[in-house]
């Protein structure tokens, strides 16, 4: 999807500053959904620090310091045009918010995403300067109740307004499916392959239950490589199920809409490696919106991206044994898979953008007006 300018530029101009509008990323299907619904109502301007190719981009940030300082100049005047100006994640976003807004008296809003807003307050020379950023933004919004209260481990003080990335429910429902299908019935995962999704212990939960659901294999639809990746290779082997757990990274969206659409549930068991975090997990919401029953982890985002026991299961990270169970629980009982499917589909109309949105224009309304 490119998003373009639009034609008739509204009176007031909000900022956003973040790390991509790529959206083969999650992070950037995000933002340029947001940014997408504010066109029209507000002039946008996007300054990122990793180019995509949209129209409405800046690509003058950097997470080099002395790139940046060369650059505050041209950044600051960039903020002195807006009426608001929004950083996604403290660290270098709201930092450089912060840093380059000093004295222009913009309204400045700060959302927590995910690890770059946790990470920089148990890092010794960002602590200081990331505390700083929270008590100077006007309005702190997390995307999930799990992101704020890992950062108030550190700031209790701090008040969030908790506003959930929402989806597109038409889209990928729109999208033209592909022919090609697995021959036998299979659970999905979809997630770069990297320790905070927890593939590792979803991978132990599949082979717990293999012997039982012998037509059943697993897919795991995402980038995968490194010293991770090899070690869930090795178990995978070493449980004989190289013919039943398949990588696939990659893939168009007529194809990921066809996994989807023919997978008995979804699974992903986020973890919080060091404080690296899944701050939500659209992929939730995706699943979702297709009918899936879920099931994703306590203690991460995914307390905010399912209802838990309507239309699936929160276990706790690292249990292998009772995310097996839950497996069981779904593929044995089909009215229970019923019931959480069409829960999920009803979640999932609900969290369309169009709804979440409503959120920040009363937000950024609620501004203006001070």
């Amino acid at each position: 999807m490119n998003v373009t300018r639009t034609q008739t530029v509204p009176s007031k101009r909000i900022c956003i500053l973040a790390h991509s509008l790529d959206e083969k990323r999650g992070g950037g299907r995000f933002l340029t959904a947001i940014i997408r619904h504010l066109l029209g109502t507000y002039d946008v301007e996007v300054l990122t620090a990793l180019p995509s190719g949209s129209q409405l981009e800046n690509p003058i940030l950097s997470h080099n310091p002395f790139v940046l300082l060369l650059r505050l100049g041209k950044i600051r005047r960039v903020l002195a045009r807006a009426d608001i100006v929004h950083a996604f994640d403290v660290h270098p976003y709201g930092i450089i918010a912060g840093i380059a807004g000093i004295g222009l008296r913009k309204k400045f809003v700060l959302t927590a995403v995910g690890s770059s807003s946790i990470q920089p307050l148990y890092r010794f020379g960002l602590a200081t300067l990331s505390q700083w950023v929270y008590r100077k933004a006007d309005v702190l919004t997390a995307v999930s109740g799990y992101v704020a209260r890992e950062i108030r481990k550190k700031l209790p003080y701090l008040d969030f307004t908790i506003i959930t990335p929402g989806i597109d429910f038409n889209y990928f429902l729109n999208v033209p499916t592909s022919n090609i299908v697995p021959r036998r019935p299979f659970i999905l995962s979809v997630a770069k392959v990297k320790p905070r999704k927890g593939v590792l212990v979803s991978v132990r939960a599949f082979a717990r239950i293999a012997e039982e659901f012998p037509e059943l294999d697993y897919i795991i639809v995402g980038v995968h490589g490194g010293s991770y990746f090899e070690k869930i290779q090795a178990l995978i082997q070493t449980l004989g199920l190289t013919d039943r757990i398949f990588f696939k990274e990659r893939v168009s969206d007529a194809e990921l809409v066809a996994l989807y659409r023919n997978a008995q549930l979804f699974i992903l068991l986020p973890q919080n490696i060091d404080n690296d975090i899944e701050g939500f997990g659209l992929v939730f919401l995706e699943a979702a919106a297709f009918g899936l029953p879920v099931i994703g982890a306590e203690d991460s985002g995914a307390e905010d991206a399912i209802r838990a026991g309507r239309n699936g299961y929160l276990v706790a990270p690292h249990d292998s044994v009772e995310a097996a169970e839950r497996m069981r629980d779904i593929l044995r009982n089909p009215t229970l898979r019923e019931s959480f499917s069409k829960e999920s589909v009803t979640f999932a109309k609900h969290s369309d953008w169009r709804i979440i949105m409503r959120q920040y224009n009363e937000l950024y309304g609620r501004l203006l007006k001070h």
